[in-house]
């Protein structure tokens, strides 16, 4: 991803920035989808009525 920012914002600031806004991106999306699972196999599921499923 920098090489390919780089090559196409040389000289600027705009690259390091891109990648930078890519990078946070991904990481907030990256927690999201990490507490919304957890959220999920605690509730069982977004579709389960908020009744917890317990194996056994």
């Amino acid at each position: 991803m920098p090489q390919t920012a780089e090559r196409y914002l040389p000289g600027s600031l705009a690259a390091p920035l891109s990648v930078l806004t890519v990078g946070v991106i991904l990481l907030v999306l990256a927690l999201l989808l990490a507490r919304w699972t957890r959220w999920a196999e605690r509730t069982g599921g977004p579709r389960s009525g908020g009744t917890a499923r317990r194996a056994g």
